[in-house]
């Protein structure tokens, strides 16, 4: 990522978050005040954030164990939850770095650590639009509800074109770009890549029930979970979107903010959208504290590939 780019998607971030507490900041008195019921939503939504973070811990494990770079579940958990915390450094990029770095000291080479980190970018995607679609069937008032807070005019044609151009962006970067040979590319079982698409499913309902216990007992309005984890799931798309924001502060905030207030009011909107964002950043904290205390990795079995070749020139 370009210096530039990063500090486009900070100021970005910074002037989203402005309009939205310039919008709603003056109705935060209709929110409800810290109480018991607030107070035990936020512990809710704390807890089920880490086990979020264990659930993303266990794809990482999968994930190079189906590369061919087997790893112990301690192992593969220092891994994501002590470099999670990476995320609320401006760039957006160090929690990438970092896990990259612990896991190729781990022995992992270092073009496995490349493509499971690829790979896990995009089962999270998919992950967050399955999640959606699981919302939906369970509830399917949900996109009457949804289409209320988007513009009216070809709402649907819009997001087409931009999910599509999101796509052909991202094949575009890894076709040309980056110039990927296909018989490189790791072999990944159907079975696996199901299995890890339905546990980032899991991840994100867990994430939009973190949102939705504390959306619930902040505007003490009915807020459904589908509607929870259909707002949670486009804030954390968009985050992950907009480069140098750390964390997708201010733009996921903004998403969660603009997506409940139609439904709760402003002023509730905003200030769980805040609460979340605080249960998130201990959320973190919670789960680098669990990943210092697992054991460190042992020896790692060498890489398949590499294996071969010292054997042919053996």
């Amino acid at each position: 990522m370009t210096r530039w780019a990063a500090w486009a998607g900070s100021l970005a971030a910074i002037l989203a978050m402005a309009l939205v507490i310039y919008l709603f900041g003056g109705d935060l008195r209709a929110a409800a005040t810290w109480n018991r019921a607030v107070a035990a939503g936020f512990a809710t939504s704390v807890a089920l954030y880490v086990a979020a973070m264990l659930v993303a811990a266990s794809v990482w494990k999968i994930i190079l164990d189906t590369f061919g770079s087997a790893q112990s579940w301690p192992a593969a958990g220092r891994q994501v939850l002590i470099s999670q915390i990476g995320k609320y450094v401006p760039g957006g990029v160090a929690q990438f770095l970092g896990r990259a770095a612990m896991t190729m000291k781990a022995g992992v080479p270092a073009r496995t650590v490349g493509f499971a980190l690829i790979a896990e970018t995009f089962v999270t995607l998919v992950g967050g639009a399955c999640a959606v679609a699981v919302a939906i069937a369970f509830d399917p008032g949900l996109l009457t509800r949804v289409e209320t807070i988007l513009p009216q005019d070809q709402a649907w044609s819009r997001v087409a074109v931009t999910l599509c151009a999101v796509v052909l962006a991202l094949v575009t970067w890894l076709v040309v770009a980056k110039r990927v040979r296909a018989d490189l590319l790791p072999k990944i079982r159907l079975e696996h890549l199901a299995a890890l698409i339905a546990m980032h499913v899991v991840a994100f309902l867990l994430l939009g029930a973190s949102l939705h216990f504390i959306a619930t007992a902040v505007s003490q309005a009915s807020v459904s979970l589908s509607l929870s984890v259909a707002i949670f799931a486009a804030a954390w798309v968009v985050g992950f979107a907009v480069p140098g924001a750390p964390g997708g502060l201010g733009v996921r905030d903004s998403v969660i903010v603009l997506g409940l207030a139609p439904f709760v009011g402003g002023g509730p909107a905003l200030s769980a959208a805040l609460m979340h964002r605080a249960a998130s950043v201990l959320g973190d904290v919670i789960s680098l504290g669990v990943g210092v205390c697992l054991p460190k990795s042992p020896q790692v079995p060498a890489d398949p590939l590499s294996e071969r070749k010292s054997l042919k020139s053996a």
